[in-house]
């Protein structure tokens, strides 16, 4: 029991560090941490992911706003319409089979690779 909270105390630094340093990384390290070193399934580990980066996030928005970094507009338009799809999105994560969600989730994680 305890080591499992200094094994996601540690994961949860990282991701923090991720996204606090560069914006992104979160899903890509949570979801994985999640199923494999904590045993979630994918669905609980794709709901679970979208709460942690959200807090996340949202910590890190606050930093980049003091520091004048923010541009409110470009993040209130991406923000929204992505809200919008993640909210249809997560229908779509009840009924596909867990396998279908990692092979999803990998694929987007080599396209994204493909693209930095």
């Amino acid at each position: 029991m305890v080591e499992q909270i200094v094994i996601d105390i540690l994961l949860g630094f990282v991701i923090g560090v991720s996204l606090g340093m560069l914006g992104g990384g979160g899903s890509i390290l949570t979801v994985p941490a999640l199923v494999y070193v904590v045993g979630q399934s994918p669905q609980a580990a794709v709901t679970a992911s979208l709460v942690i980066v959200g807090a996340n996030s949202l910590m890190g928005a606050f930093m980049h706003r003091s520091q004048g970094t923010l541009n409110w507009k470009v993040a209130l338009v991406f923000g929204g319409v992505g809200m919008a799809a993640a909210y249809v999105a997560a229908g779509w994560s009840k009924v596909l089979p867990p396998t279908a969600l990692m092979v999803l989730f990998a694929t987007l994680m080599l396209v994204v690779g493909l693209f930095m």
